[in-house]
This record gives structure tokens, C-alpha cells and sequence, in this order.
């Protein structure tokens, strides 16, 4: 495993197209995270956005996780689900979070493992969810201390905002290595195997081509 430089060009394609792929990838993080709302800092976009970052890469890191956001925050909002903060406190948290998502995209593709259909290299997947999560919660903490928490009637330090973080981490952490590994086989599969094949093809012989 190698750390890579950015670069906006994706990654050789698999038996997938890429943008069938990212669809996919933003339609099982929209649904997961609509249907996961009650539960905090259990959510699937960063398996999303990490999965985006190694088998897409390029301008996947940053089109994947804002697709995400964008299309399950104007749900949300249509269905009121909005909470109590000010559009201002939303748009400064919210440009935290969204950047966070793209970081763990771009960590995803800087440590991209060698793409195999193997035990080894879903886990591979699962210890860089454990930074790359840490990571996000830290910068989304600081974005909550200074678009929110530090303002009247809170008044808070920084240090009470990442003392109360820990449990939420904690939580968060575990969501990771629950939905990195499920979501990570899913979408290698797709991407070293393409599609499951519902029987021969009608001339008897298996065209997939070579492996």
C-alpha cells in the first residue's frame, strides 16, 4: 500500500463503469443515511466516501460525498427535519462536515491497497476507516466549537467540545468498521467482478472475459 498524490483523473476503470459505480456509491449513501437519521454518528457516507477515494478516485473523492450530503440535506429539509440552528450556524458546520466527507475520500484514494477481491484487502479498508474517521471528527468538532458552540447560550472552549466528542467518536467509530467492510465487499466485488451473472450466456460459453 502506497500513499499517491492527488489527482482529478479517476482510476483505471473496473468491470464496472466508474459513474454506474459512483451512482450506486451515492444512492447507498443517501438511503443509508435517511433511514440511519435517528441515530447519531451511525451513517455510511464515510464507507461511501473511503470506498470512492480507492476504487474511483480522482473527481469521484469530491463528486461522491457532496452528492451524498447534498441529496440527503435537501430531503431532510423538505421533510423538516432541519433541527433548531440558524441557516448561518448550518452553512458554517456544514462546509465542515462536507470537506470532512471529501478529506476521507481523499485519504481513501492516497492509501488506496491493491484492489483484490480478498479478506486482506476489505481489512485493509477497515484500519484506514480508523484514522480517517478520527480525523473527521476532530475537524467537524472544531467547525461545531466555531460556527456554534463557542457563541451565546453555549459559551463553550474547545476543550469541553472535543471532551464531549468522545463517545460520539466512539460511536462513529464502530459505524465504520461495521459499514466499511459490508460496503467495501459490495462494491470490490462490482468493481474486480462486475456484475453477478444471472446464468450462461446464450451461446453456452462464458464471455466475461479473463480475471
Amino acid at each position: 500500500m502506497n500513499v499517491r498524490s492527488f489527482s482529478l483523473r479517476p482510476h483505471k476503470r473496473g468491470k464496472v463503469p466508474p459513474w454506474k459505480l459512483a451512482l450506486l456509491l451515492i444512492a447507498a449513501g443517501v438511503l443509508g443515511r435517511l433511514v440511519l437519521w435517528e441515530m447519531p454518528n451511525v451513517e455510511p457516507v464515510m464507507a461511501v466516501a473511503l470506498i470512492a477515494g480507492m476504487l474511483l478516485g480522482g473527481y469521484y473523492v469530491i463528486l461522491v460525498p457532496v452528492a451524498v450530503m447534498v441529496g440527503t440535506d435537501v430531503l431532510t429539509y423538505a421533510l423538516g427535519w432541519s433541527g433548531a440552528y440558524s441557516p448561518v450556524q448550518i452553512l458554517g458546520l456544514g462546509a465542515f462536515v462536507y470537506s470532512g466527507f471529501v478529506l476521507a475520500a481523499a485519504i481513501g484514494q492516497a492509501y488506496r491497497p491493491r484492489l483484490l477481491f480478498r479478506t486482506r484487502t476489505i481489512a485493509v479498508m477497515a484500519r484506514i476507516s480508523i484514522p480517517a474517521t478520527i480525523l473527521f471528527d476532530l475537524w467537524t468538532a472544531f467547525g461545531d466549537w466555531l460556527a456554534i458552540s463557542r457563541h451565546p447560550p453555549m459559551n463553550w472552549s474547545l476543550g469541553q467540545v472535543l471532551e464531549m466528542q468522545v463517545p460520539f467518536t466512539l460511536v462513529h467509530l464502530a459505524s465504520s468498521l461495521i459499514f466499511v467492510p459490508i460496503f467495501g465487499t459490495l462494491f470490490l466485488y462490482l468493481h474486480t467482478h462486475g456484475w453477478p451473472m444471472a446464468g450462461p450466456s446464450p451461446s453456452g460459453t462464458d464471455d466475461s472475459g479473463p480475471e
